[in-house]
């Protein structure tokens, strides 16, 4: 099997081609291309005008935001800080979510490190933070996670989603990353 940078999104055939828009995401056949076009589509212009020169500070990261009233989800920066230790030493970059997600939400947060779709691991993992009540705590039904898969297909989703990337297979990875639209289609995969 080719390395993780070179397999195709949509199967696990290396990748022959990068999407030509957004750089991001590479695939196998033109096939394979139109098939994940109708997931990719929403998110591969806004990628490719992001502008990582606009990058806010060091801490941040572009992540998935996936609003509950919006369909479409949207790239954000998201600030990860390092985290110091007792000698001032960085340990580990953490998110700052509670304005996106809400301040006296329980946070939920599920580690993806496999895509099952595919039956491939995820070589970076890819966190999903949600609302962990967010079945009985009133949020709305999350429109742009809906719009993403057919009727009746998945989980429930309700209430704003996040989804950001670390750097290896850690549960809980010391250092942040941006995220890819390979990463996207692993979370849309997930969901």
């Amino acid at each position: 099997m080719a390395d993780a940078a070179n397999i195709c999104a949509m199967c696990n055939e290396p990748a022959m081609a990068v999407c030509t828009r957004c750089c991001s995401i590479k695939y196998c056949s033109k096939n394979c291309q139109k098939v994940d076009w109708p997931i990719h589509k929403p998110l591969c212009c806004a990628f490719s005008t992001f502008g990582v020169d606009k990058r806010p500070s060091e801490d941040h990261v572009i992540a998935l935001l996936f609003p509950q009233d919006k369909t479409k989800p949207q790239l954000i920066w998201l600030h990860c800080p390092w985290q110091r230790d007792i000698e001032d030493n960085p340990t580990r970059q953490l998110p700052e979510y509670k304005e996106l997600i809400g301040e006296n939400d329980l946070i939920g947060v599920s580690s993806l490190q496999f895509d099952t779709l595919l039956d491939r691991e995820i070589y970076d993992t890819i966190s999903v933070l949600y609302r962990e009540n967010f079945l009985a705590d009133g949020s709305k039904f999350n429109e742009s996670i809906s719009h993403l898969k057919p009727a009746g297909v998945g989980h429930h989703w309700c209430g704003p989603v996040i989804a950001y990337v670390g750097r290896g297979s850690d549960d809980h990875p010391r250092a942040m990353r941006d995220v890819n639209l390979g990463d996207y289609r692993h979370v849309v995969d997930f969901f």
